[in-house]
């Protein structure tokens, strides 16, 4: 993505999101860490997702499905096992109709979305929401759209 067209994403999204920010730079921040996540993806993902780097630093696409939970247990789909500040069920992500909804399941150490200082309860999430937990960013992408193909053309028999 060039330096242009990233900061007209910047404007874009200022623009549609009400947002309050106490660090200036703190939107531009975001959008470079969830522009750095898609641009590391050899292609966006077909189906709504997670994007995100784990402990080791790999980007990781898990598709939401039916729904996901995150957290510190082994079972949870998305798993950080070993960071006492991720609760063992942290959060999870479910479709509502044709949304998905972020929940937290109580945690400790709470689930934050965007900007947001406070921790949030249930929230409807919009594609390229950043959830917050602990030192970790993931994004909330609901599909990449790829153009439908050139119909055929009709032959004469």
């Amino acid at each position: 993505m060039s330096e242009l067209d990233f900061q007209k994403r910047i404007q874009e999204v200022a623009e549609t999101v009400e947002i309050t920010l106490n660090e200036p730079d703190g939107l531009l921040e975001q959008l470079r860490a969830l522009d750095g996540l898609l641009a590391s993806l050899p292609e966006g993902p077909t189906e709504p997702s997670l994007i995100f780097r784990d402990p080791n630093g790999s980007i990781q696409v898990r598709g939401i499905g039916e729904g996901l939970v995150f957290g510190r247990a082994p079972e949870c789909e998305v798993a950080f096992p070993g960071y006492r500040e991720i609760s063992k069920r942290h959060f999870e992500i479910k479709p509502l109709e044709s949304d998905y909804v972020l929940r937290d399941l109580g945690s400790t150490n709470g689930t934050f979305v965007n900007f947001d200082s406070a921790p949030v309860d249930r929230r409807l999430l919009i594609d390229g929401d950043l959830i917050r937990v602990a030192a970790f960013r993931l994004a909330f992408i609901r599909a990449q759209t790829t153009d439908a193909a050139e119909p055929e053309p009709e032959t004469s028999p």
